[in-house]
C-alpha cells in the first residue's frame, strides 16, 4: 500500500524537523508535514497530480487559541510525547496528513493558489472530483519562523543550504514514492534548478497566456527510478503560486496541461 511506503519516509521527516529545531527557527508546537492530502484517494486517481511549494506555513500551527494542532488532530499527541517510530505513531501521523483537507485546511492559501488550475485538470485536494491531488514542499517539511523567504536574514548561508539539502533529498524520495503524472511548481526558479531526476528534457514553453505581459508556462519531463515519466510544469509565482493569473486563466492552464498529459 502507498501508505506503508509513505510511512517509511515519516521518520526522515521527523529527522528534518529536528534539524530545523537545532537552528532555532522551528514553529514550536508542530509536526513535520511530509505532504498535505489524502494519499489513498490520490493513489486511486486516474491522473496523479502533486503541487509543489517551499515549506509548510506557520499558519498551519496557530499560536492563538487553545489548539495549535487543530489541523492535525490525529497526530496531536506526538507534540507532547515525541515521535518514537512505532507503527502506532507512524499510522497516527499518516492519518493526520490524509485527513488534512477534511479537517481545518488553510483554505485561503490552498484555494487561492491551486483550486482553479486543479479544476482544469478535473482534480482537487478535497476528494470531490475524479482526481485527488496532494501538496508537497521541496525545501523542508518543517514550518519555520520566520517564514522561508526571510530565513536568509536569520541563518548562515551554509546552515540554510543544509536544511534545503535535507528537505530536497526527502522530497525527491517522496516523489519517487508518489510517482505523479504531473507536478505543478510555482516557486522561485532557483529551487526548480535543484530538482534531480533521470532523463530530464529541456524546459520548454508549452503554453502562453496572452495578455499585455504574457505569462509563459514551461514544462520538462523527468523519469523516476521505476521508469515512469512525470511532466513537471512551471509558472511564475507572485504572492501565491501562479499568482498573476486570474481564476479563468488558471483553469485554462490546467486544461492545457491535461491536453499535454493525454496527448490532446
Amino acid at each position: 500500500m502507498l501508505s506503508d511506503r509513505l510511512g517509511q519516509l515519516i521518520q526522515q521527516a521527523w529527522d528534518a524537523h529536528s534539524e530545523v529545531a537545532q537552528f532555532q527557527c522551528l514553529v514550536g508546537q508542530s509536526i513535520p508535514i511530509l505532504y498535505f492530502g489524502d494519499a489513498d484517494a490520490y493513489s486511486s486517481s486516474k491522473i496523479k497530480i502533486v503541487t509543489v511549494g517551499l515549506n509548510p506555513s506557520n499558519v498551519e500551527f496557530p499560536v492563538k487559541g487553545d489548539d495549535t494542532m487543530s489541523r492535525f488532530t490525529k497526530a496531536a499527541h506526538l507534540v507532547e510525547t515525541g515521535f518514537t517510530g512505532t507503527s502506532d505513531d507512524v499510522q497516527a501521523h499518516v492519518s493526520a496528513l490524509n485527513q488534512y483537507f477534511q479537517a481545518e485546511p488553510y483554505t485561503k492559501w490552498f484555494n487561492g493558489a491551486y483550486r482553479a488550475i486543479l479544476n482544469g485538470l478535473s482534480a482537487s485536494f478535497y476528494g470531490d472530483t475524479h482526481n485527488t491531488a496532494l501538496h508537497t514542499d521541496i525545501c523542508s517539511p518543517a514550518a519555520t519562523l520566520p517564514t522561508w523567504s526571510k530565513l536568509a536574514g536569520k541563518l548562515k548561508t551554509e546552515d540554510r543550504r543544509k536544511i534545503e539539502r535535507t528537505g530536497l533529498d526527502l522530497w525527491q524520495e517522496l516523489m519517487e514514492t508518489l510517482e505523479p503524472d504531473v507536478a505543478l511548481i510555482s516557486v522561485k526558479w532557483e529551487y526548480v534548478g535543484n530538482i534531480e531526476f533521470d532523463s530530464p528534457t529541456p524546459w520548454e514553453r508549452i503554453r502562453t497566456v496572452q495578455r499585455q505581459n504574457p505569462y509563459h508556462v514551461l514544462a520538462s519531463r523527468r523519469k523516476f527510478r521505476s521508469g515512469k515519466s512525470c511532466l513537471f510544469v512551471f509558472g511564475r509565482a507572485a504572492q501565491l503560486p501562479f499568482g498573476t493569473l486570474s481564476g479563468e486563466q488558471r483553469k485554462w492552464v490546467g486544461q492545457q496541461i491535461a491536453e499535454e498529459v493525454f496527448g490532446g
